[in-house]
């Protein structure tokens, strides 16, 4: 699905459920491998892959393309965001988590998952 969001950004939006989390990467990588070899590139800006629990909990991971570099997000009711969580997911992953680790620690002080959701920002 694509959508724009307030500031006028477009987002390709993939959701899927917890125990699809494979799919989900799958997907991320197809879309962002075609639009590289297309000579959109330069053009993302960056991938969010967010969780949520049971308790409507959340947290995102984002990845910006211009830093190869991901960071915890964990925003919490109106512009506030929950800055304990982020250092602690961003102590668990450093600057970059392991390929393959699947969602492991990163998840588990979230609880169990129920969904996840990935967008893509591109400036097309």
């Amino acid at each position: 699905m694509v959508t724009k969001d307030d500031y006028g950004f477009t987002w390709l939006v993939s959701s899927r459920m917890s125990d699809e989390i494979e799919a989900l990467v799958t997907d991320l990588h197809a879309v962002n491998s075609s639009l590289v070899d297309n000579g959109f590139g330069p053009q993302l800006l960056c991938t969010l892959v967010a969780f949520s629990d049971e308790q409507e909990r959340r947290l995102a991971l984002i990845y910006l393309y211009k830093r190869g570099a991901f960071y915890p997000f964990a925003p919490l009711s109106g512009e506030r965001r929950n800055n304990a969580l982020e250092l602690e997911i961003k102590g668990v992953i450093g600057d970059r988590p392991e390929v393959g680790a699947g969602p492991g620690p990163v998840v588990s002080g979230l609880g169990r998952p129920r969904l996840v959701v990935a967008r893509l920002l591109a400036t097309l």
